[in-house]
């Protein structure tokens, strides 16, 4: 009779070290997946939106994922996200505000007399329609012009400009299978063993 036995400790203390190395590679793939999606959208947003400002591109951030917590996250700035929605999702809007400094107009209608040299913008709300009506003076001394820039809208309509999401559910996955890999490999050579 041939009598064996097997330390198991040593395999267990194994799996446990892989099992954590494997959850650290996977931090570290998710994070700079993220990292990654954060710079594509930005640069996104560059090509689809009307010329965003440098406070609009600078509202894409990115969290890092942890072994403890294997979730990384791209998110808008809550005061961008505010006015960016409408163009990842699309949809109407109702105006909340009007545009600057209303001038009435006179009992027939017009506006007063020197209203226009005040200001060279300025906003009239019209009996007729009830919408505020923005206008620039233009011309010099001699020529006085009105130039009509904006009339106000209750509701304003806007289409999906912006895929944010459908550009990170093609883009996330590739990037994570492309960096896993190589951080698994570099995780369990650095591993004591």
């Amino acid at each position: 009779m041939i009598k064996a036995t097997i330390n198991t400790k040593g395999v267990d203390r194994m799996m446990r070290t892989a099992t954590k190395q494997a959850r650290y590679a996977a931090a570290l793939a998710l994070s700079e997946a993220a990292e990654d999606y954060q710079k594509v959208a930005t640069v996104l947003m560059r090509q689809t939106l009307d010329r965003p400002i440098p406070f609009t591109q600078r509202g894409l951030k990115h969290t890092r994922a942890t072994a403890s917590k294997l979730q990384a996250k791209v998110f808008v700035m809550p005061i961008q996200a505010a006015y960016l929605a409408p163009h990842v999702d699309g949809g109407t809007v109702s105006a909340r505000k009007p545009s600057p400094t209303p001038i009435a107009e006179n009992q027939y209608g017009n506006l007063p007399k020197g209203a226009t040299k005040r200001a060279k913008v300025f906003s009239v709300r019209s009996r007729r329609t009830g919408k505020l009506l923005t206008y620039q003076r233009m011309g010099g001394k001699r020529s006085k012009r009105l130039r009509l820039l904006a009339v106000e809208s209750k509701v304003r309509h806007y289409s999906k400009r912006w895929p944010f999401y459908e550009r990170a559910a093609t883009r996330v996955p590739v990037i994570v299978r492309r960096v896993f890999a190589r951080h698994l490999a570099s995780a369990l050579g650095s591993a004591r063993w």
